[in-house]
């Protein structure tokens, strides 16, 4: 990707109201003796802004939040809880989840702004920085090892969880008979594949390595790890991986700004999230960008020249939306970016949902960011881009090698389709040469390790701009990273 994800659910409208949902309450009376009951078994509680929404006569028991005076309709909060049986429904003795993380965003067309992020008390959360008239969304990050139960189950809106799989609530519009809704049932998941030797020759699947590796292509084919990230706790970390905040990317056109918020890690993966909003981003002359996404890179942290790169990953789907798994040179020896060689792991365009990209980039006399190439497009064995796939570079002197699910998809340098460099070869000046050109295998050599980058690009000369039919937020996951060096 030179500078130039489960797909998300599509927002679906609120067809029923929060007032429709609660037709069926019991007294005030009788709910507020209930809630107090709750709240002695429970134990004392700090206390929300507003009241609860009121709940149904048929409502299995939980532990409430304290109440306070008066009706705030114009909040928007309730509770996030641990679904033991992931049928999405609220049952009794299912507890809530403390310190989940939820946030609030306006919605103004396909546009979102965030308002506020809070954290769950005893399951729930409460949100009053809201306006009568206005929309809204909220989102909920699951804590690592659950995902979002099935939304809408069972009939009983007072009980159903309304958070999608994607973690992401319907639209609601604040009117005077908003009662406070917006619960979310997370059920426990699988945790991320073990952590294996890399495989070579696998057939193409789009589950989970197991834990015995097949054989590899090459003799004696082992490989020993150098580099790791699972994914498994709850944040970024910065030791290996080092945020962007730009709009790195407008070489090739690009129309948002990479910021830290866009990146979070929850459910065993990376997420890197595209989104449609408007946000300020430092370079770009103190004007907003409509787009936000995000980029990390491992530069200064980890690099390395030869060796299996390997990842997996599923991306989004819908035009504009064009992500990369790719590694430049960590000293730029032979000149800036792609000039000291790219290699590009994997590169997918969500409107060409069945076709992955694999290119490598290099420079010559004359060339800006690295303009000689060779690549090729592939039509993915199994599902689309939106499923789990792993994808792999195998690196060696003078030669490269990409695999997809196993698969081996492509070759360049000895023994491959081409040799990179055989033409019009830069003069390379590192290490000194005595000003001679430098052809083949050069930028690709032993002596100019390559650092990992992973990035949603939106909008640019290859993909297009975003059109009416593109789903935001789009979210690029990633399950783990894994780079390995023959022993």
């Amino acid at each position: 990707m030179t500078d130039r994800r489960s797909t998300p659910e599509p927002v679906r409208p609120v067809t029923r109201g929060h007032a429709t949902r609660h037709a069926r309450v019991a007294s005030v009376a009788a709910v507020a003796v209930g809630l107090l009951t709750a709240a002695c078994q429970s134990g004392p509680a700090p206390a929300p802004s507003t009241t609860t929404k009121p709940t149904t006569t048929t409502r299995p028991p939980v532990t409430a939040p304290p109440t306070t005076t008066g009706a705030q309709p114009l909040t928007i909060g309730d509770r996030v809880w641990a679904d033991a049986d992931g049928d999405g429904i609220q049952d009794p003795g299912e507890a809530g989840l403390e310190g989940v993380t939820v946030t609030l965003f306006r919605q103004s067309g396909a546009v979102l702004d965030r308002v506020a992020t809070k954290t769950t008390v005893r399951g729930w959360y409460r949100f009053p920085e809201t306006t009568e008239g206005e929309c809204y969304r909220v989102e909920v990050k699951p804590p690592t090892g659950m995902s979002p139960s099935p939304a809408g189950q069972g009939g009983d809106e007072a009980k159903d969880s309304d958070v999608a799989s994607n973690g992401w609530s319907p639209k609601v519009c604040l009117s005077p008979t908003w009662e406070n809704g917006l619960d979310a049932g997370l059920t426990p998941t699988t945790g991320p594949p073990p952590t294996t030797a890399p495989a070579t020759t696998a057939p193409a699947t789009t589950a989970a390595p197991t834990t015995q590796p097949p054989p590899t292509t090459q003799a004696p084919g082992r490989w020993r790890l150098t580099f790791s990230d699972e994914f498994g706790g709850s944040t970024l970390d910065t030791s290996k991986w080092t945020p962007e905040h730009s709009t790195y990317g407008d070489g090739n056109g690009s129309i948002h700004c990479n910021t830290p918020d866009n990146l979070s890690v929850s459910g065993g993966a990376l997420v890197i999230e595209g989104r449609k909003e408007h946000v300020r981003c430092p370079n770009n002359g103190g004007r907003d960008r409509d787009y936000s996404t995000g980029l990390v890179r491992t530069r200064g942290k980890f690099s390395q020249a030869y060796g299996r790169y390997e990842i997996r990953a599923k991306m989004p789907v819908g035009k504009g939306l064009w992500t990369g798994l790719w590694m430049l040179s960590e000293h730029y020896p032979f000149g800036g970016n792609g000039q000291s060689g790219e290699i590009d792991i994997v590169e997918t365009l969500g409107d060409q949902p069945n076709k992955a990209h694999t290119t490598a980039h290099w420079s010559y006399n004359g060339c800006g960011w690295g303009c000689a190439n060779s690549g090729k497009s592939h039509s993915l064995a199994s599902g689309d881009i939106s499923d789990w796939h792993t994808y792999a570079v195998e690196w060696d002197p003078a030669k490269i090698t990409w695999f997809i699910d196993g698969i081996k998809v492509y070759q360049l340098g000895e023994g491959g389709s081409y040799r990179w460099g055989d033409q019009g070869a830069k003069t390379y000046n590192w290490p000194s040469n005595g000003g001679t050109m430098s052809p083949f295998p050069r930028p690709f050599t032993g002596d100019n390790p390559m650092n990992l980058i992973l990035n949603l690009q939106i909008g640019g000369s290859w993909p297009g701009n975003p059109d009416s039919t593109t789903v935001f937020p789009a979210q690029m996951k990633v399950d783990y990273v894994r780079v390995y060096q023959r022993s």
